[in-house]
C-alpha cells in the first residue's frame, strides 16, 4: 500500500459464522481493504491455493480506477475460521513500493457466500480493514502449489564451524505458530540431534531469526550439542529458494561465556516444487521407490547451462566409510563407492530437461546417515551442496537444463 492515512469500513449486515468444513480456501477472493485516514478504498484480490492449513498465492491490490496495479506473492495459514496472511514480496517492480501487508481474516458465509472480513497491517503504513468474497467456481482459477514463496516447510542445507575442518548436514523445518525442529548430523562422535526452535520472519527485511531452545532428541546421550541462534537472509536462488548467515550458540546446559561454541554459517535451500515439477518427480522417482524400496527426498533443484557435467564426490565430515550409488535417470553413473576425503570425479551428459540425481546409501558406515559432499561443474558454474541417505530415504537433486527451456 501506499503509505497514507485510512478509515475503517463498517459494514451494516448481519454475518453468521460457520465451519469451514467443506468449504474450499482456494480460489479467487475479490473486494475492497482500507487504509486508516484515507477517504477512500483500493480494490483487493487474491489467487490462491490451501492444502493441509497451508497457503500460498498472490494478492493484487489496485487503485479504483484501475491505473495503479500491484502483485504480491503471499503464503499464510488457515486454523479452524482464521486466516492468517502474509504477503512476503512484490512482485511488480517499484515505483511505488508499496506495504507488504500483514491480514488477520475470519472466514464466514452470508446468504450462502463466502467471506473473509478483517483487519490489516504493515510496515509503517496506517492499518485497516479488508472484505472480500469468494467468486463462483466456474471463474475460479488454478494457481501451482507451492509456485509462490512460504516460509513455511522443510529447508536443507549444510553449516559449518569455525573451529572444526569439516561440515554439517543441517535441516530445519518452520511450522506455524512461530515453533519448529532442526536436524542436524556430524559425523564425528555426535551422531545426530533434533532441537526445538522458535522463530519470526521479517518479511520487509527478508530475515529469518531462529533460536534454537533445547534438544528434543538425540542418536548419542552423553554427547552436549551448540544449542544456535541464527538471523539468515532470504534470497532467490535459481529454481528454489536461499536461507544463509551467520549462526552462534552455547554448549547444551551451559550459556555461560565458558559454555560458548565456535560460530559458524549456515546455507539453506527449498525448491519451488509447482504442480508441473511434482508431476515430473512422481513419474521418475516411481520406479526407483518400488525397485529399491526407498522414498525420494527432493532436497534442491539446481539449473545448469549444458548438458555435459563435471561431478565431484568426497566426504565433508568425518572419514567413517560411507559407501554408496549415484544415479541419473534411473542409470548408475558411480556404484557402490566408498567416499574419501579425496573428489572423485565423473563426466556425464544430460539428455533430458529434467534430471534426476540421486543419492542411494549402501553402508553407511560407522556413523548413520550417509552425508556426501557433491559439486556440479557445467563448464561455467560450479554449484556445492550437501546430501544425505539412510536405509529408508535417498537424497535426491533435480538438474534443469536451462539451455532447452
Amino acid at each position: 500500500m501506499r503509505k497514507y492515512s485510512l478509515f475503517g469500513l463498517v459494514f451494516f449486515f448481519y454475518i453468521r459464522a460457520f465451519s469451514v468444513a467443506g468449504q474450499p480456501l482456494s480460489g479467487q477472493w475479490s473486494g475492497t481493504l482500507t487504509m486508516e485516514g484515507y477517504e477512500g478504498y483500493f480494490l483487493y484480490e487474491l489467487l490462491i491455493e490451501e492444502e493441509n492449513g497451508t497457503i500460498n498465492g498472490r494478492s493484487t491490490s489496485k487503485t479504483v480506477d484501475q491505473r495503479v496495479k500491484v502483485d504480491f506473492q503471499i503464503a499464510g495459514s488457515l486454523d479452524g475460521q482464521e486466516v492468517i496472511l502474509q504477503e512476503m514480496e512484490q512482485l511488480t517492480n517499484p515505483p511505488p513500493e508499496w506495504c507488504l501487508k500483514y491480514l488477520n481474516l475470519k472466514l464466514m458465509e452470508r446468504n450462502d457466500s463466502l467471506l473473509l472480513i478483517g483487519h490489516w497491517k504493515g510496515g509503517d503504513c496506517n492499518p485497516g480493514s479488508v472484505y472480500l468474497h469468494k467468486q463462483s467456481s466456474a471463474s475460479q482459477v488454478r494457481i501451482s502449489t507451492q509456485s509462490s514463496f512460504s516460509i513455511y516447510g522443510k529447508w536443507t542445507g549444510h553449516l559449518d564451524q569455525s573451529d572444526r575442518p569439516y561440515g554439517f548436514y543441517y535441516e530445519i523445518d518452520i511450522k506455524k505458530e512461530g515453533i519448529g525442529s532442526s536436524h542436524i548430523i556430524s559425523e564425528g562422535s555426535g551422531g545426530e540431534a533434533f532441537h526445538h526452535f522458535k522463530w519470526r520472519y521479517d518479511s520487509i527485511q527478508q530475515v529469518l531469526s531462529l533460536e534454537e531452545k533445547f534438544v528434543e532428541q538425540k542418536t548419542v546421550p552423553n554427547w552436549k550439542w551448540c544449542i544456535k541462534s541464527m538471523d539468515l537472509i532470504r534470497q532467490k536462488e535459481g529454481a528454489g529458494y536461499q536461507l544463509s548467515g551467520d549462526w552462534q550458540g552455547h554448549i547444551e546446559k551451559d550459556n555461560t561465556t565458558a559454555g560458548k561454541c565456535a560460530p559458524g554459517k549456515i546455507e539453506l535451500f527449498k525448491p519451488i516444487l509447482t504442480d508441473t515439477i511434482q508431476e515430473i518427480i512422481e513419474k521418475e522417482t516411481t520406479n526407483y521407490e518400488l525397485d529399491l524400496r526407498r522414498k525420494i527426498k527432493i532436497e534442491r533443484i539446481i539449473q545448469v547451462q549444458r548438458p555435459q557435467l563435471k561431478i565431484g564426490v568426497w566426504d565433508n565430515g568425518v572419514l567413517d566409510g560411507d559407501v554408496m550409488t549415484l544415479y541419473i535417470n534411473g542409470k548408475k553413473v558411480m556404484e557402490k563407492y566408498r567416499v574419501t576425503k579425496r573428489k572423485a570425479y565423473i563426466n556425464v551428459e544430460l539428455n533430458e530437461k529434467n534430471n534426476f540425481l540421486v543419492l542411494h546409501a549402501d553402508d553407511l558406515g560407522e556413523i548413520s546417515p550417509n552425508t556426501v559432499a557433491l559439486s556440479i561443474y557445467d563448464g561455467s558454474k560450479e554449484q556445492v551442496l550437501v546430501m544425505s541417505a539412510n536405509l529408508k530415504e535417498s537424497g535426491a537433486v533435480l538438474i534443469k537444463r536451462i539451455d532447452l527451456q
